[in-house]
């Protein structure tokens, strides 16, 4: 059976890094978890989107927006 939620060393086996990385990717925000006491845990589907890569369209998509509001911040500040 799969579980949905997972304690802190399975977080790290399933994305495959170190105990001190996984730490620092909590404290930078990359990894959502809830601690409760002394134990963390973590939800399968949110580690899961970590491994997926992101999708090309919707990353150029985001690119040519970021370009488009820099153009019309420049537009708006002579």
């Amino acid at each position: 059976m799969r579980q949905d939620i997972l304690t802190l060393e399975e977080a790290v086996e399933l994305l495959g890094t170190s105990r001190p990385t996984f730490y620092r990717w909590l404290q930078e925000g990359k990894v959502r978890g809830a601690r409760i006491g002394r134990k963390w845990s973590f939800q399968r589907s949110d580690l899961e989107a970590l491994l997926d890569p992101p999708d090309p369209s919707a990353q150029q998509l985001i690119h040519e927006l970021q370009e488009a509001i820099a153009h019309y911040e420049r537009l708006g500040n002579p």
